[in-house]
């Protein structure tokens, strides 16, 4: 079963966030893994509460399979500080591995 890493963080546009997550993993052979900045529970722009199973900082690249990273605004102004996340990015462009971004999360791409 293939695994992907969806990145989650503070303020996430919550339809950018929840619809592949749930896509994803009821639709498709993958199992979905939420990573957050230090593994902590966050809130989304409308207040939902994620969940995630890895930190972004503890996230081995080569444990995925496809990387996913949601829009919001405000949330990639955070997640683009966050050099973990650039560094992840990097690493699975340079594996050839997929990477997903929807809307604003393509800045994390130029970052």
């Amino acid at each position: 079963m293939s695994k992907i890493v969806l990145i989650g963080g503070k303020h996430v546009q919550d339809h950018e966030f929840f619809y592949p997550k749930y896509r994803l993993s009821e639709e498709t052979n993958f199992s979905v893994f939420v990573a957050t900045p230090s593994g902590e529970e966050c809130a989304s722009n409308k207040g939902s509460i994620i969940k995630p199973q890895i930190s972004i900082e503890g996230l081995i690249v080569e444990d995925y399979d496809a990387l996913v990273i949601p829009g919001g605004a405000l949330a990639i102004e955070y997640l683009r500080q966050n050099k973990a996340l650039i560094d992840i990015t990097r690493a699975f462009n340079e594996a050839n591995k997929p990477i997903a971004s929807i809307c604003q999360g393509a800045q994390i791409l130029i970052s």
